[in-house]
């Protein structure tokens, strides 16, 4: 890793009598913990929006969010994705004041510049996106939303950055209930996507309130961090020639990635014979299918968020084995996990699409397993995608992702007109296969040590396709040779992970003894 010239890195001591990070342990405690009352209330109001909304006006919320997903990193130019990358490395050279700052202006400029022809040409916008005319101030709360949206995600990357774990899971938290609570409020009003997206806006300014607590820490106010070194920082123009690069593969790669996830529902809604109206109402029976796994995957990026800094802080330190098992470690206990928890999901979900739903939503009661194996395969593309930033070899997750949309693309173009709904699914389930095989064989090549452990558990979710019987046989068995026999873990691999548990453990009742369940005990260690 180059270091400035002329450029002395503070002592540990130092940095510690300043700031104090969240160990990872203690940062998943606190983020698991939050989950399980955030994710409660995610299934409760993404259920009530389907029983209020008809399925053409859920289809349109659907497409809003997906609006969201493409225009968010597309207007800040993937400058915010590489905080938790930069920030460690700015914060010790005592420039992450002018990094912050310069990256959040050039941030702003493209949000303005995004903006702007939307609201010049309303008509224009809102047919290519939502495949029926929408008025200005349609336009307009979606751009104030979307301002919203870039706030929040912008916030939650610098506390990420900064390993303040504790913050990020109250941030979702804060965020989770004031959509509950706004948006059900909201179609009380009027029962409308607009409504929802105003409510989702207010959602988002309340979850940065957590975040006020960041202007209090000298490291992290924009300001003061140059005025705590001695030395003067390089011009920002060698900032930006190193920041360049990576943000724009950041860039591109959420780009492409983003496609990749809203092209089959785009594709659902212009690729089928019997015109916009009933493909909107595919996609709504598509978003009753996501209120499950979407639980999972917002599980999944929020885990890899919180690793990608304790990976930095080993990769910074010359460790590069540790952060390669980080990854694997990772890959491994989150596969096993969500698949548990999806098997969970298929024991009770026909209980809530039959009953909680009126049974209106039968087609996403289908697609769920496949829905679930989509999201499982995604949080791990994630994970996986964190040794190749840390790397700098942001260009080889774009080739990927180019891959895996034109993958996506061309099997959507042949299995929509013969199969609508079912052939969007299964060709978005087959491309992200993919995508995550082609990053696996990447971080090999980039020194990630892969073994068969890893590829096992990788695969082994996609039982789920079976029937939940099927795959709850598949889990047994896997669970008996793990616990057994040394097939699915090596010794190694069990130390490593009973000394992480053992933490985890140790972490819980102290999590919960320390004012309350959001405020887990500090440790400047990155266990």
């Amino acid at each position: 890793m180059s270091t400035l010239p002329n450029q002395a890195l503070p002592q540990p001591a130092t940095l510690e009598s300043r700031w104090k990070a969240d160990s990872l342990s203690h940062g998943l405690v606190s983020m698991l913990i939050s989950n399980v009352f955030q994710r409660g209330l995610g299934v409760i109001r993404n259920i009530a929006f389907c029983c209020f909304l008809l399925d053409s006006e859920l289809g349109l919320w659907s497409l809003v969010q997906s609006f969201f997903v493409i225009a968010a990193p597309l207007a800040v130019l993937g400058l915010p994705g590489s905080y938790v990358r930069f920030i460690e490395h700015y914060r010790q050279r005592h420039m992450l004041g002018r990094f912050l700052t310069q990256t959040a202006l050039v941030s702003l400029i493209g949000y303005l510049l995004l903006i702007i022809p939307l609201l010049s040409f309303p008509n224009f916008f809102g047919n290519w996106l939502f495949g029926s005319e929408q008025s200005r101030n349609s336009i307009a709360i979606i751009c104030s939303c979307l301002m919203s949206v870039i706030l929040f995600n912008s916030i939650v990357e610098v506390a990420n950055g900064l390993r303040q774990i504790r913050m990020v899971s109250r941030m979702h938290f804060c965020s989770s209930l004031a959509f509950t609570v706004a948006g059900l409020a909201a179609l009380l009003v009027a029962t409308c996507w607009q409504s929802l997206a105003i409510a989702f806006a207010i959602s988002n300014i309340v979850g940065c309130l957590p975040a006020l607590a960041l202007l209090k820490r000298p490291e992290a106010h924009p300001t003061s961090a140059e005025s705590t070194g001695t030395q003067q920082p390089p011009e920002s123009s060698k900032m930006w020639q190193r920041l360049l690069p990576y943000a724009a593969s950041i860039w591109l790669m959420n780009l492409l990635s983003n496609l990749f996830d809203v092209s089959d529902r785009y594709m659902l809604l212009y690729w089928i014979e019997n015109g916009v109206e009933h493909g909107q109402a595919l996609l709504g029976q598509y978003h009753s299918a996501r209120i499950f796994p979407l639980l999972l995957l917002s599980l999944g990026t929020m885990l890899s968020g919180i690793l990608m800094p304790y990976i930095t802080v080993d990769w910074e330190s010359g460790r590069r084995d540790r952060a390669g098992e980080r990854v694997t470690d990772s890959l491994k206990l989150s596969s096993v996990a969500l698949w548990s928890v999806s098997l969970g999901f298929l024991s009770f979900a026909p209980l809530i699409f039959n009953l909680a739903l009126s049974g209106r939503y039968q087609a996403g009661l289908e697609i769920l397993p496949a829905c679930l194996v989509i999201t499982i395969l995604s949080s791990l593309t994630l994970l996986a995608q964190n040794y190749l930033w840390c790397a700098e070899r942001g260009r080889i997750t774009v080739v990927i992702s180019a891959l895996g949309l034109l993958m996506n693309i061309g099997l959507n173009i042949l299995l929509i007109p013969r199969h609508e709904l079912q052939g969007a699914v299964m060709a978005t389930c087959i491309s992200n296969l993919f995508v995550l095989a082609m990053l696996i064989m990447a971080i090999k090549l980039a020194g990630c040590r892969i073994d068969r452990t890893l590829l096992l558990l990788i695969l082994a979710p996609i039982s789920l396709l079976l029937g939940s019987i099927a795959s709850a046989i598949a889990f047994a068995v896997i669970l008996l040779l793990a616990t057994r026999t040394s097939f699915v873990f090596a010794p190694s691999d069990i130390d490593r992970i009973e000394q992480f548990l053992s933490r985890f453990k140790s972490a819980v009742p102290k999590c919960i003894r320390r004012h309350g369940l959001f405020v887990p005990v500090h440790n400047a260690e990155s266990n």
